[in-house]
């Protein structure tokens, strides 16, 4: 399960009620890294070859040492003719 609300998610403690539904979910839950004070990265203000990486303590590590999963092939630039 993605998260992903940024700064504003935590108001009126909706951040803090969504990750209590989800606890039994938390080896599940993922994120694109989390802001300076700990909210999941909002999808909108991030590139676009992000990679979600595990949500907790290991969300800042790099996406290659923190993923279960291999990373999605480089996206490679085109031109349309």
């Amino acid at each position: 399960m993605w998260l992903g609300w940024g700064n504003g998610g935590r108001r009126l403690g909706q951040d803090a009620r969504v990750l209590e539904l989800l606890a039994p979910h938390q080896p599940r839950l993922v994120c694109l890294g989390l802001t300076a004070s700990g909210a999941p990265l909002h999808p909108l203000y991030q590139p676009a070859a992000s990679l979600l990486r595990p949500y907790g303590p290991s969300c800042e590590r790099s996406a290659a040492a923190a993923a279960p999963w291999p990373a999605p092939p480089a996206a490679t630039p085109f031109t349309c003719s």
